[in-house]
């Protein structure tokens, strides 16, 4: 079976498509009634966003890098976990690369995590 979309859960609703969209991003101008007859649909339905969509129409990925020499030494693994818990506060996720201290891997780091795969990039260099 197709995974289902907006407009599914907009006619099972019977409702329009933006009206399912204000839900979904929990637009305040949406009577309690409605949200709850979109949030059946969507729950019959078994919907869920599409994130690679959401992150095309955007401009963003919700992914930022973090790099790091190496994770088994105290600091830099203190470090990724206070950027991993501050980033889920954020609702994004941390891509750790380990660059183990070497400068070409920093650098090649930095020019692979283009802005088409990351909204951006923290250096920890040595």
């Amino acid at each position: 079976m197709a995974r289902p979309r907006i407009k599914d859960v907009a006619r099972h609703a019977g409702v329009s498509e933006k009206t399912v969209s204000n839900v979904l991003n929990d637009y305040v101008h949406v009577s309690e009634r409605t949200r709850r007859v979109v949030q059946e649909a969507i729950d019959h339905l078994g919907y869920r966003v599409n994130l690679a969509g959401r992150h095309l129409r955007s401009g963003r990925t919700g992914v930022i890098a973090l790099v790091v020499p190496e994770l088994d030494v105290p600091y830099f693994a203190e470090l990724a976990r206070h950027v991993v818990r501050e980033a889920e506060r954020r609702s994004l996720t941390v891509l750790i690369h380990q660059s183990g201290g070497d400068r070409e891997r920093e650098r090649a780091a930095l020019a692979g995590f283009g802005s088409d795969f990351v909204d951006g990039v923290i250096l920890s260099p040595l």
